[in-house]
């Protein structure tokens, strides 16, 4: 069954004025923290704010756009480095790093060496990418996350696509383990490797994914349609699993070590992104 342009346009009308109406005055987005089974708002909001910028930066409203990137510029700490706590009492780490000077580099007018430095902090000698920097608990620990890395890779294809093969090719070369020790679904290496690659000019990746009978999941719907997998079939159980106030609703996206994160606004935001993608084919 094809799907109309109407019900794209007017799924995605929806969506977008929930994030726009989701957002903070401060320019964050929301992000949720699931903990002994219970949920929260988290302070934490600047790794949900960069993604969902990232995601739908192209359509959101000038001013809307303007206030993240306000907040994603201040967050910076004084050597160029983003973290994921608001209070910087964890280390500096890849994640954060990447995707907020990504979205700087994006869609603002930080200058492309400012960003380049910070990076090859987690870059190490022999090709592999850490997430976190530090001698802490956390420092050195979590090398080989096959989406922090591609994040990474990311970030450095838009500085210079020619330094980024390079670092693709270490790390390739490195025999990282490759594996989410973040994220909770495989869809997401998928999305994430595909966005740093086309950069690149390269192809997508070749990954298989689950069967997609039903949307038990809209975010992994989501993230499979963004990354081209069975566009069609999933797109019509995407839109079905629309909230009335246009949202999706919120799943845990990524984890710590004893805490899920994620957000309606995360999930949103990702599925708008897989509207863009099947309405500009």
């Amino acid at each position: 069954m094809a799907i109309s342009f109407a019900r794209i346009e007017s799924s995605r009308k929806r969506a977008l004025r929930f994030l726009v109406d989701s957002q903070r005055e401060d320019g964050t987005f929301p992000q949720m923290i699931w903990y002994l089974n219970r949920a929260n708002h988290s302070n934490d909001r600047l790794f949900s704010t960069s993604c969902i910028v990232l995601a739908i930066g192209e359509i959101l409203p000038p001013s809307n756009l303007e206030k993240a990137l306000k907040f994603v510029q201040q967050s910076r700490d004084s050597e160029g480095l983003w973290h994921f706590d608001s209070g910087k009492l964890l280390p500096a780490d890849a994640d954060d790093t990447a995707c907020a000077a990504a979205v700087l580099l994006r869609f603002g007018s930080w200058e492309e060496r400012r960003v380049l430095e910070p990076l090859k902090a987690f870059v190490r000698r022999d090709g592999s990418i850490a997430t976190w920097l530090g001698s802490g608990p956390l420092g050195n620990e979590m090398v080989g996350d096959i989406v922090v890395a591609a994040n990474v890779i990311y970030a450095f294809a838009l500085v210079d696509k020619n330094r980024a093969r390079e670092i693709l090719c270490q790390w390739i070369s490195s025999k990282s383990q490759l594996s989410l020790k973040y994220y909770l679904c495989p869809e997401t290496a998928i999305y994430a490797w595909t966005r740093a690659l086309s950069v690149l000019s390269l192809g997508p990746p070749a990954c298989s994914v689950k069967s997609y009978d039903q949307c038990d999941s809209p975010l992994r719907c989501a993230l499979a349609i963004s990354a081209g997998v069975n566009r069609e079939k999933i797109m019509l159980l995407l839109l079905d699993s629309q909230n009335v106030k246009g949202s999706w609703s919120a799943e845990p996206w990524f984890s710590s070590r004893d805490a899920l994160f994620g957000s309606e606004s995360l999930t949103t935001a990702i599925a708008l992104e897989a509207l863009n993608h099947y309405r500009q084919e």
